[in-house]
């Protein structure tokens, strides 16, 4: 714990950007940003190992506001050169239950709601499914700073789509295994283009995870 502190208040933070691209002409639609924070002994911690690390503490939401901040400064290095589309930021759902994460996202954000209105937040469906009261309105609120939201590491249908664009989710992600072969459900299993209908209808733009060949 004392070393991640260390590394985040030296700014030892690596910061990654990867394309999303479109299926049809392959460029580069969306983007998404992550990072990677960098100890002291050359160890770098990638967000699945820093997010078990923290779990649980204050460091965890003051690590995501340090990739919304970072995930910001692309933003606005890809809009002087023109390019558009959302940047993608990968956030724990825990981070969302502090008040001061919100707070500090309005901070870091100002008063330019149209960049923050190409951030999107991205939870898993297992975090979205956990919110309590208390998380949904700290979504409103991240809402009403211009935020848009991601449902990822989908497992299963059982979460009302519907309900999550109208609260400002606008991605799903799936899994590329997932997209390739259907979801079980139970002892059936739901067709690949049934789940990109029902998640159509719902009002959510399909990004699939994981793709590692052209094919």
């Amino acid at each position: 714990m004392a070393a991640i502190a260390d590394a985040l208040s030296n700014e030892r933070v690596e910061v990654f950007l990867e394309p999303i691209h479109g299926l049809e002409d392959g460029a580069a639609r969306h983007y998404e940003v992550t990072i990677r924070l960098a100890m002291m002994d050359g160890q770098v911690l990638d967000q699945a190992a820093y997010s078990e690390a923290t779990r649980g503490s204050a460091i965890l939401p003051l690590i995501d506001a340090v990739k919304v901040s970072h995930t910001k400064r692309v933003g606005l290095q890809l809009l002087r050169r023109g390019k558009s589309g959302a940047l993608i930021s990968q956030i724990n759902g825990e981070s969302v239950r502090e008040t001061e994460f919100s707070d500090d996202l309005s901070t870091i954000m100002g008063v330019d709601q149209i960049m923050a209105g190409r951030l999107i937040l991205a939870f898993s469906q297992q975090d979205v499914r956990n919110f309590a009261p208390g998380q949904w309105e700290a979504i409103e609120r991240l809402r009403a700073i211009g935020f848009r939201f991601a449902i990822g590491d989908i497992v299963d249908l059982d979460i009302d789509f519907e309900y999550l664009a109208q609260r400002g989710f606008t991605f799903a992600r799936l899994d590329a295994t997932i997209f390739r072969q259907g979801l079980r459900l139970g002892e059936a299993l739901v067709p690949p283009a049934d789940i990109c209908r029902h998640l159509a209808l719902a009002g959510l733009t399909l990004i699939v995870d994981r793709l590692t060949t052209d094919r």
